[in-house]
């Protein structure tokens, strides 16, 4: 059983999750532009309970979180694409170390 990793690919994932940052950021501009009540549209009922003020807080808070769990699941892809991809690299250059070397003039190239 083998197991295979490619670089790449973690980094073309990485990038899908930056769009987690974008589009959590669009959210909440959305909950703050359709979700914030002017003092007239909440009327005194409104002001007085916190129900909706504390939903919309907890809703900001959700997206800042979704935001960051985005951009840290990114970076953190992306720096196991770069572990892996040093040590394919490495592995390389060991086992290429293992083949006796070719004498000068050996290889010509084509005319």
């Amino acid at each position: 059983m083998t197991f295979r990793v490619e670089p790449m690919a973690l980094r073309d994932y990485a990038r899908k999750l930056c769009e987690i940052e974008r589009v959590a950021e669009e959210a909440d501009r959305y909950v703050t532009t359709h979700g914030t009540f002017s003092f007239h549209e909440a009327g005194l009922i409104g002001r007085a309970a916190p129900g909706h003020r504390n939903l919309m807080a907890e809703l900001h808070e959700l997206m800042a979180h979704l935001k960051r769990l985005g951009a840290e699941s990114a970076k953190g892809l992306n720096a196991a694409a770069d572990d892996y991809q040093a040590t394919d690299l490495s592995s390389a250059a060991e086992i290429d170390a293992t083949y006796p070397p070719v004498p000068a003039g050996y290889l010509k190239p084509y005319d």
